[in-house]
């Protein structure tokens, strides 16, 4: 299962984040969010897994230059990851 970490989540939909597509494997991937606040705590503390067949469910947008489709997920769909 692959490992992305997100610098700065989107806004949109109260807060989202973008996942490439070609970093879902069959059994998902997991997320770290490493924004913080003003005062050095990460608003995200939690390891999250997302898995292909809910992102899948979610909006796709393109990105960049290459046109890069991106998988828009709600935070508050993301499950928190124990293992």
């Amino acid at each position: 299962m692959n490992k992305v970490v997100i610098k700065t989540p989107m806004w949109k939909n109260g807060g989202s984040v973008g996942i490439a597509d070609r970093q879902f494997s069959n059994s998902g991937v997991l997320v770290e969010i490493d924004y913080k606040d003003k005062y050095g705590q990460r608003i995200y503390p939690h390891t999250y897994k997302v898995s292909k067949q809910k992102a899948d469910q979610c909006e796709r947008m393109y990105v960049g230059k290459n046109n890069l489709p991106v998988r828009v997920i709600p935070i508050k769909d993301l499950e928190v990851y124990d293992g």
